[in-house]
């Protein structure tokens, strides 16, 4: 199946707010908007869609990276399966199982985890991956409707002593379902709407990395279906002095931005629109109640040519003005 481009209307809204007006306010109004809503009592709305349903990776989507603890730019690509287990689904939070396949570098590694999630009202979801002994993993999503069928569209980070990360459309899994291989194809879905990252630099403010309006820079080195990663540099002395970061950009441009200083890994999540001349992203933390903090802005450094251009252009167009003006009396004689 081919997953068409889908336009969320968080993303047509934060490119009006911002884009237009370069409004922290409108930028901050507009993430609010996509952001996870805290922790509430939901409607009923998906209990009998999703009450004892199972999900799974299809072939476009088990492409996913694996990095190490130390530095997130050695991304290598690796095939993830993934079967959810979901029990009852009441207003909306439900419980389950998850069970994963890996293949890494010929090795085939297996993980199991319970979940504990919600499902909001406007199809927003908040999963928490939890297994004694292992670090607990909180995956992001929003639901999908494609020719008819609903997917949970997820983006997650896990790991340790390594890292994993994917985002998948899961899909609904019955009796009779035939799995895809374990293993990284060329028929994988290509995700080629944010292709335009690779090897662009950006500059970004976060309180938390650079310190109160400190800022930093970061270079996208490679971008594959959808995931990009690449190292980057804070003020002296601040938490991010040196980073290394992976990844994730849907379609739509939900964005899941892991950095990863030192052995910190920070995991923000937001909005990416633009292109390679006035790109720019929305970015807050999260946690399973939501999301967290004052949002951080990261905006696209235009490359010198790029930069000449609108110069010229800027420039072409102020002397066109001025010479409309100098011969339109003359042509009202």
């Amino acid at each position: 199946m081919v997953f068409p481009r889908l336009i969320s209307k968080d993303l047509v809204l934060l490119r009006r707010g911002w884009f237009q007006s370069g409004s922290r306010v409108l930028a901050a109004a507009a993430f609010s908007i996509c952001a996870l809503p805290e922790a509430r009592s939901q409607s009923t709305d998906w209990d009998s869609v999703f009450s004892n349903t199972q999900w799974y990776v299809p072939t476009q989507n088990i492409l996913a990276y694996s990095a190490s603890a130390t530095d997130l730019s050695d991304a290598i690509p690796i095939a993830d399966q993934t079967i959810w287990s979901l029990g009852e689904v009441v207003n909306g939070q439900f419980t389950g199982s998850s069970s994963a396949e890996f293949e890494i570098g010929g090795t085939t590694y297996t993980s199991s985890n319970s979940m504990n999630g919600i499902v909001t009202d406007s199809g927003q979801v908040r999963i928490l991956f939890s297994n004694e002994g292992s670090p607990t993993t909180i995956g992001i999503g929003q639901l999908r409707t494609v020719e008819g069928t609903t997917y949970f569209e997820m983006q997650m980070i896990s790991g340790g002593s390594s890292y994993i990360t994917h985002w998948a459309y899961m899909a609904p899994y019955s009796q009779g379902t035939t799995l895809p291989p374990l293993e990284v194809s060329p028929s994988q879905l290509r995700s080629p709407e944010w292709n335009w990252m690779q090897g662009t630099t950006w500059t970004m403010q976060n309180n938390e990395l650079f310190g109160s309006d400190g800022s930093g820079s970061f270079s996208v080195t490679d971008y594959h279906n959808g995931y990009f990663w690449g190292t980057g540099t804070g003020p002296l002395g601040s938490d991010a002095e040196s980073f290394s970061f992976l990844g994730s950009a849907t379609p739509e441009g939900n964005i899941l931005f892991n950095i990863l200083s030192g052995t910190t890994l920070t995991s923000l999540t937001g909005l990416i629109a633009g292109d390679a001349s006035d790109g720019s992203m929305v970015l807050r933390s999260y946690s399973i109640a939501g999301t967290l903090g004052d949002p951080s802005e990261a905006m696209v450094v235009p490359e010198p040519s790029t930069m000449a251009v609108l110069i010229v252009a800027a420039a072409g167009f102020l002397l066109a003005h001025r010479f409309s003006r100098r011969v339109r009396p003359e042509a009202s004689r």
